[in-house]
């Protein structure tokens, strides 16, 4: 794969539940933690996933939940939660159809209710499922408020790395910034390139990386850069939402993803040729990209994970296929979610 990524493991976190009393204990639970390092190849679009998060800030039970309306009569989400940041829902525990592992955006919050963007209640939530909420991370978080990551920087966009979010509005496009360095009474600061080609400041703490999105890295050319993020490590399952042609998604587990143990064969579109099914797309250490479809196999032909070669031929995968924190889903079909396993 692209990224000589390892992953070392620091602690575990003994963390509580939020809102817990005398009557109703904290359910301690351990969460590993730890860092990843990226290797950023020079002159290259380098897609990584954040596959390490921040911490668990709440954790429980529903006890209403009434269309976006989420409430839990256990916790105190004002004294969890902030303002001016971004935090994320993942759904633990539900018997509705395909929520388990979803996420959301909270919206807004009281005492003890959130609010989150889609009707989780028509879905099927319900009293009693679980869920958790973390911080979605930023680019201060990911590489500091003054670039302590090291990404090449400048004066100017040229010779400075790039890194590419996606759009938020879901135009399918990207947001693009880079640390700019300063310099003749101008401050060092993270910019942000309009669609114009204009640059305008930015505070990185509330540019939003989105939870379940890959980015992508655009290096100058010159040397490798080793990009080490540290958090937790999720140890659910968690959805994503395939909604165009093409979908830079994160895997969102820092190791030990396969094609074969993904569970993705369960979920994309598949068939017995490649014309009919989804393909997943894997960058490679040269920048390149190999190209996967699962075949459903039939007439005496088993389903299995097949690699599309670069004339167009076809190869069956022998070997466990690593799946590295960023990959890319080319749709075939309308939108759909897709469950990638821990």
């Amino acid at each position: 794969m692209m990224k000589n990524t390892t992953i070392t493991t620091l602690a575990a976190c003994l963390l509580g539940v939020a809102g817990a009393t005398a009557q109703n204990p904290p359910s301690a639970f351990t969460t590993p933690a730890g860092f990843v390092t990226h290797t950023l190849r020079a002159g290259q679009f380098n897609l990584i996933g954040v596959t390490l998060h921040q911490p668990i800030l709440a954790s429980g039970a529903f006890t209403g939940v009434t269309s976006t309306t989420l409430t839990d009569a256990d916790v105190n989400f004002s004294t969890q939660l902030t303002a001016n940041s971004t935090y994320i829902l993942e759904i633990l525990e539900s018997d509705g159809t395909n929520l388990v592992g979803v996420t959301q955006d909270i919206t807004q919050w009281t005492d003890t209710t959130i609010t989150v963007n889609d009707d989780l209640a028509a879905q099927g939530l319900a009293i009693g499922d679980r869920y958790q909420i973390r911080r979605a991370s930023t680019i201060a978080d990911i590489f500091g408020d003054e670039n302590s990551a090291g990404l090449p920087a400048s004066a100017s966009i040229a010779g400075s790395a790039q890194i590419l979010i996606q759009d938020l509005t879901g135009s399918g496009g990207f947001s693009r910034y880079y640390y700019n360095t300063g310099g003749f009474g101008t401050p060092a600061t993270w910019q942000q390139v309009t669609a114009t080609g204009d640059e305008v400041a930015v505070n990185a703490s509330e540019v939003v990386i989105p939870y379940v999105d890959a980015i992508f890295i655009q290096m100058p050319s010159g040397d490798d850069v080793d990009l080490v993020i540290t958090g937790s490590v999720k140890v659910n399952s968690t959805t994503i939402a395939l909604t165009g042609n093409f979908n830079y998604v994160s895997t969102g587990f820092p190791v030990g993803t396969t094609l074969q143990n993904s569970d993705l064969e369960n979920s994309i579109a598949v068939s017995a040729s490649a014309a009919g099914s989804d393909i997943v797309w894997l960058q490679q250490e040269d920048g390149s990209y190999a190209r996967y479809y699962y075949n459903s196999g039939g007439f005496g032909t088993p389903a299995a994970w097949i690699l599309i070669n670069s004339d167009g031929s076809e190869s069956n995968v022998t070997e466990d296929v690593e799946v590295g924190s960023g990959i890319i889903i080319q749709r075939n079909g309308p939108a759909v979610n897709v469950n990638v396993v821990p």
